[in-house]
């Protein structure tokens, strides 16, 4: 966790650089786990289905009665079913928990880089002020 926090004797653009590179792979993990769920309910929705017991010859296509069949033989051997589609749905319940936690760390970021960006135009500001003063004094000089 440290290495994702800013030094604090770094100057302000490289905090803002420091945390604008860590909200971009944030994002990148994000959407890495994104992908990932997308497969798993993919999974969890085709990869059980019950049209694939309609026939041994047609495994894949589900028929008329595929559901009929498919009842006898989930009341036969149910069990290995049941355990593969826990097992998805444990998965895809991890996957989505560490997406909410980098969501939550990608906010983090967002929030940390707009008050550091805050920060930079508070001191620009300032630096500008300061400028015109003494170029004022310069002017009254001269």
């Amino acid at each position: 966790m440290t290495a994702t926090r800013a030094n604090k004797t770094a100057s302000l653009p490289e905090k803002t650089a420091t945390m604008a590179t860590n909200t971009a792979t944030i994002a990148q993990k994000t959407a890495t786990n994104g992908r990932l769920c997308t497969q798993l309910i993919l999974l969890g929705l085709y990869g059980l289905r019950k049209d694939r017991y309609s026939d041994a010859n047609n495994y894949f296509r589900p028929s008329k009665d595929c559901y009929a069949k498919a009842h006898d033989h989930f009341k036969r051997n149910n069990n290995h079913l049941d355990a593969g589609n826990d097992h998805v749905e444990f998965k895809f319940d991890h996957v989505r928990r560490k997406v909410v936690r980098f969501d939550v760390e990608l906010n983090r970021l967002r929030s940390e880089v707009n008050r550091l960006q805050g920060q930079h135009g508070y001191f620009r500001a300032k630096l500008n002020y300061v400028r015109d003063e003494n170029n004022c004094l310069e002017a009254a000089n001269n």
